[in-house]
């Protein structure tokens, strides 16, 4: 058989979009959040238990969570909140254009991916490009696009016990939040903006295409 070169494109992301943004706080809660849909491939009861030790075992009260998408899940989502007594700390933002999606990611201080199976974190990338720390699950694509420690924290998935001790560590490390930011920033400068991409594509098609 011949062997051929594998060559990979990555999706990139527009960092003149996707950028870091002064946060106006109003007050001086933690935001958290998942830009993903609501769906349990992607963890979303596994955050929402992390956040019930938060809230109730840990007793930190200076955080909220605010959860994107919509889906047939959403009322249900809304119940597992209620159940676990955390309804006021959540917020369920629905269904979000694209068009507005980059101002969620600005919005948060720290970004929690810990899906259960992920093809590729797109979002991931789009919280970091926004100077988010992130935390992710090892699972898929998602530590291609996470360096452990630098741009963010990887841990196992289907773990919310986990979950609540990596983000009490960030929520009470502002100096921690602000490196991964900023390390996060500048990893997808370096490796997955969408210039960059592009040429990438661009170059591979022009110089194999009448191979």
């Amino acid at each position: 058989y011949v062997t051929k070169e594998v060559l990979v494109t990555p999706f990139g992301v527009d960092t003149d979009v996707f950028m870091p943004q002064q946060k106006e706080r109003a007050s001086d809660k933690i935001t958290i959040g998942c830009v993903k849909w609501l769906d349990e491939k992607y963890g979303i009861t596994d955050i929402l238990k992390a956040f019930r030790i938060l809230v109730v075992e840990k007793k930190i009260a200076n955080i909220r969570l605010i959860l994107t998408g919509g889906g047939e899940r959403a009322e249900y989502y809304k119940g597992v909140a209620e159940g676990l007594g955390i309804s006021d700390f959540v917020e369920f933002m629905g269904h979000v254009p694209f068009k507005q999606i980059d101002k969620v990611h600005k919005q948060l201080d720290i970004a929690v991916y810990p899906s259960v199976e992920d093809s590729f974190g797109v979002s991931v990338l789009e919280s970091s490009a926004c100077g988010v720390p992130v935390v992710v699950s090892n699972v898929g694509g998602l530590p291609e696009v996470v360096v452990q420690n630098e741009t963010g924290i990887i841990i196992n998935p289907r773990d919310p016990e986990a979950i609540a001790q990596t983000l009490s560590t960030l929520i009470h490390d502002s100096a921690l939040r602000a490196r991964l930011g900023k390390n996060g920033r500048r990893f997808v400068e370096e490796k997955y903006s969408w210039d960059k991409c592009v040429d990438l594509m661009e170059t591979i098609y022009f110089k194999h295409a009448f191979e």
